[in-house]
C-alpha cells in the first residue's frame, strides 16, 4: 500500500470491528460498541475506553470480549498486554484480544499466554506475501454432529467389459437384467447383487 493510501488508526479499528462483526455473525458474536464512545466502568469506578467490544452467548451465559487495536510500527510489548489484562479484570470482561499490524515482542507473547489474552496480527498485504508460506489461522472451533445411517453398498454402474457400462438409476433396474448360466437358465442380476451384499 502506498504511503498516500496507508490506513490510520481509526480506519484500522473500523476494519477490525467489521471483521469481528462479519466473521463472528455465524457464531452469534455481536459488536456491542466500538471507537472513542465505547466505554465501560470497572469495579474500581474507573472508566475504560474499549476499541471494539463484542458479546456472544452460549444460551446460558453472555461473554464479552474487549479488543484492543494497535496500529503501530513497533511490535506490541508486555505493557500493552498488561493494560488489557488489567482492564478486563477490572471491568469483569470475559476475554481480551489485541490486534496489531506488526506482531508482538517475546515478553508480550509470553505474558499474553500467561493471562490468556488473544493475539492477532492484521496488516496490509505486501508484495513479499506472495513468497511466504501460508500460515494456519484459527478462527474458532467447528463442531459437527452427524447421524449416519449405513444401509449397504449402492450399485451405480455395471462394467460389461470392452468399455461397455450400464448405469443403474434405481435398484429396480437390476430386475431388467439377467445372467445366463451354462445350462441356459436365466437368473435375475438382482440375485447376484443381493448375494454380494
Amino acid at each position: 500500500m502506498s504511503e498516500s493510501k496507508q490506513l490510520d488508526w481509526k480506519t484500522y479499528e473500523s476494519i477490525t470491528r467489521y471483521i469481528y462483526e462479519n466473521l463472528g455473525k455465524q457464531a452469534g458474536v455481536k459488536v456491542k460498541g466500538h471507537g472513542q464512545t465505547c466505554k465501560v466502568t470497572g469495579r474500581s469506578g474507573v472508566q475504560h475506553q474499549i476499541d471494539v467490544l463484542t458479546t456472544h452467548s452460549d444460551g446460558i451465559h453472555n461473554y464479552d470480549t474487549a479488543i484492543e487495536c494497535k496500529y503501530w510500527k513497533d511490535k506490541v510489548n508486555k505493557d500493552i498486554v498488561m493494560k488489557v489484562a488489567s482492564i478486563i479484570e477490572d471491568a469483569g470482561i470475559t476475554k481480551g484480544v489485541i490486534v496489531t499490524r506488526n506482531g508482538f515482542t517475546k515478553d508480550g507473547l509470553d505474558y499474553a499466554k500467561f493471562k490468556n489474552i488473544g493475539l492477532v496480527t492484521l496488516r496490509e498485504w505486501s508484495e513479499n506475501d506472495d513468497n511466504t508460506t501460508p500460515q494456519e489461522i484459527k478462527f474458532g472451533i467447528l463442531q459437527i454432529n452427524m447421524n449416519i445411517k449405513v444401509t449397504g453398498p449402492k450399485l451405480l454402474q455395471i462394467d460389461l467389459g470392452n468399455n461397455r457400462f450400464l448405469d443403474v438409476q434405481d435398484e429396480f433396474d437390476l430386475f431388467n437384467y439377467y445372467v445366463e448360466l451354462k445350462d441356459k437358465k436365466r437368473v435375475p442380476f438382482y440375485d447376484y447383487v443381493t448375494a454380494f451384499r
